[in-house]
């Protein structure tokens, strides 16, 4: 077994304890675990942990540098400069909130899900 097996619970403790801007909700984790376990394991092994804070850490630094209006969520248009500045994704957002606007949490599950898509579909069509 490996050292580390984080399970969507661990991961929200650790996202509560590490995030400065809060963590996520244990929905939000279970769905992170699930898109990074490429072990196929309910769990995130070290490798896979890495890759996941890495990309949070990423995203989030995104998300803040574009939330110009100190909202703490993202308009349309602060949304389309935060997609702009990760690259080509050209997307329906549904994760947004009825006032128009996307929390961290939603950025975060966006983008992820979004990557994990793309790059099962570029496997597929290769």
């Amino acid at each position: 077994s490996n050292i580390l097996d984080l399970d969507p619970f661990t991961l929200y403790l650790v996202t509560q304890r590490d995030l400065k801007s809060g963590g996520f909700s244990v929905d939000a984790c279970r769905s992170m675990v699930a898109l990074m376990d490429t072990s196929i394991t309910g769990k995130l092994n070290s490798e896979e942990f890495v890759g996941l804070w890495g990309k949070i850490t990423t995203f989030k630094d995104i998300f803040f540098r574009t939330d110009v209006s100190r909202t703490g969520t993202l308009s349309m248009s602060e949304l389309r400069n935060a997609i702009a500045a990760i690259g080509n994704l050209s997307i329906v957002v549904k994760f947004r909130s009825s006032s128009g606007h996307m929390s961290l949490e939603n950025f975060i599950s966006l983008v992820l899900r979004y990557e994990c898509m793309s790059s099962k579909y570029n496997h597929v069509t290769q």
